[in-house]
């Protein structure tokens, strides 16, 4: 899912999102199970993720996954870029990237987190981020237009009429 400002929301398998908000002041989004990546571009609005545990909120530039178990007992924040913060009654706990917090209603813990530690959906976020943040757009397309990433090796510009089109 792309939002404003370049924010990508991923989920993987069997997960369950609602989008609270999404406004000029940023996202909101209520993770119900499951696990999802946001990758929050450049300039972009304040984004958090509600959980039962407490607030996520990324850190600008950032991305992190957010998980929970089946049995709503345990929250998983991993920051592969950037910086998030953990929210919960009266505590806020920081995540530096590369780090993994570990959050129950006991007690929380930081973890190490990286590339060695990926399993098949942070390959393929990965690769997805790869592909989002490392395009070059053609002079043909504005760098705002959402999607135009997705063109790559799917077709080719054309003059019609003296104007670009995609074929």
């Amino acid at each position: 899912l792309e939002l404003p400002g370049q924010t990508f929301v991923r989920l993987d398998g069997d997960t369950t999102v609602v989008l609270q908000r999404l406004n000029d002041q940023g996202v909101e989004l209520a993770l119900a199970k499951g696990s999802l990546y946001v990758s929050r571009g450049n300039g972009a609005g304040p984004a958090m993720v509600q959980t039962f545990g407490g607030a996520v909120e990324l850190g600008g530039s950032s991305m992190a996954r957010i998980g929970t178990d089946d049995r709503r007992t345990q929250i998983d924040v991993k920051v592969a870029k950037g910086s998030a913060e953990m929210r919960a009654e009266k505590t806020a706990i920081a995540v530096p990237e590369g780090k993994t917090l570990v959050w129950t209603k006991s007690g929380s813990r930081h973890d190490a987190w990286g590339a060695s530690r990926y399993d098949e959906f942070d390959r393929w976020n990965q690769t997805r981020e790869n592909t989002v943040r490392g395009y070059t757009y053609p002079t043909a397309v504005s760098s705002s237009a959402i999607g135009a990433y997705e063109l790559e090796g799917n077709g080719t510009w054309v003059m019609i009429d003296g104007y670009q089109a995609w074929r």
